[in-house]
C-alpha cells in the first residue's frame, strides 16, 4: 500500500513561507543577557502568533555552542505575536538558541491536502500516496535555531552542532558573514547527514525566497545576497509506522543577522573576528 509506494523525503520549495513555520531570533539583551523571540507565521520575520510555553518540549540556550554549558530559556509572557525568552550568556561571545515543540497530530480534509501540496510544490510521490490512502493524519515536531553574536570572536562548525534532532549546521560562523559571501552547511537529520534534500533561504523585508538542495554528502551551499535577518529553512517527512498515523514530519529553521557591508567592514578591519 502507501508505506510501500513511498519513501521520501519532504521537499522545501520556492514558495511563500507556509502559515505553520517557526522561527526563534536571539539578540543582545544587555548585561550578559541574550533575548529569544520564538513566533509562528508565514511572512519572516515579523510573524503572526506567539508560541505558548506549555508547547515547549526543550528551550535552550547554548553559550558558544558548549552543550556542556547550556542553560536553560526563561519563559515570559506572550507578547502580540511572539513568545518572550531570555538566558544569560556569561562571558560568551556567541550563543545558540535551541527550542524544540512538542509532537502534535493533525487531520487533514481533501481540501487542506490538496492546499498543502500546493504549498510544498507537489512533490513527485506524495500526491499518489495520499490518493492511495485515501487519509491525511500526521505528526509534526518543529526545530527551531538562532545565532546571536555578542562579541569579537568566530564560532566552528563543531561549536555550532546543538545536538538537535533535525538541524542546519553551518560550516562558517554566518555572524560574521556579509552579502556576496557564501554560506556553507550540513543538514542532519538523527545525527545523520540529509542528502539530496530541498532547502530554502528567506530572507527579511520582503527580499523572497531562494532554494537549493543538499548534495550527497549532506552539504548545501548558499551565496547571502541581502544584509539582515536570514532564514533557512526545510522539512523531512517520512511515512509512520504508528496505525493511527500516516504520516510523521520534522521542520527546522536556523535564523541569524547577516551584517551590513560597512558594518562587516569596520569589524574585520578592527581584527574582531581573527
Amino acid at each position: 500500500m502507501r508505506k510501500q509506494l513511498i519513501s521520501l523525503a519532504l521537499l522545501v520549495v520556492a514558495a511563500p513561507m507556509q502559515a505553520h513555520e517557526t522561527w526563534a531570533m536571539a539578540r543582545a539583551a544587555g548585561d550578559r543577557q541574550v533575548s529569544v523571540q520564538l513566533t509562528h507565521g508565514a511572512v519572516f520575520p515579523g510573524g503572526q502568533h506567539a508560541g505558548r510555553q506549555e508547547h515547549l518540549a526543550s528551550a535552550k540556550l547554548l553559550p558558544e555552542g558548549k552543550l556542556e554549558g547550556s542553560v536553560d530559556l526563561v519563559v515570559g509572557e506572550r507578547q502580540g505575536s511572539y513568545l518572550p525568552m531570555q538566558a544569560s550568556v556569561g562571558a560568551a561571545a556567541w550563543a545558540i538558541a535551541a527550542v524544540t515543540l512538542k509532537s502534535s497530530d493533525i487531520t487533514l480534509s481533501d481540501e487542506e491536502v490538496e492546499e498543502y501540496l500546493v504549498e510544498l510544490g507537489n512533490p513527485v510521490g506524495l500526491r499518489p500516496a495520499w490518493e492511495t490512502s485515501g487519509q491525511w493524519r500526521e505528526r509534526f515536531q518543529k526545530h527551531a535555531k538562532a545565532l546571536v553574536r555578542l562579541k569579537p570572536g568566530r564560532a566552528t562548525a563543531e561549536t555550532m552542532d546543538a545536538g538537535m534532532l533535525f538541524e542546519f549546521i553551518p560550516m562558517q560562523d554566518p555572524t560574521t558573514l556579509r552579502p556576496g559571501q557564501i554560506l556553507d552547511f550540513r543538514l542532519e537529520y538523527r545525527d545523520q547527514p540529509l542528502a539530496n534534500h530541498r532547502v530554502g533561504i528567506v530572507y527579511a523585508n520582503s527580499h523572497g525566497e531562494v532554494w537549493s538542495e543538499t548534495n550527497a554528502e549532506g552539504y548545501g551551499r548558499f551565496n547571502l545576497a541581502h544584509p539582515g535577518w536570514a532564514l533557512l529553512r526545510s522539512v523531512r517527512i517520512e511515512p509512520s509506522d504508528d496505525a493511527q498515523l500516516d504520516w510523521e514530519s520534522h521542520f527546522t529553521t536556523l535564523v541569524f543577522e547577516i551584517r551590513h557591508p560597512e558594518l562587516a567592514e569596520q569589524a574585520n578591519d578592527a581584527g574582531e573576528y581573527e
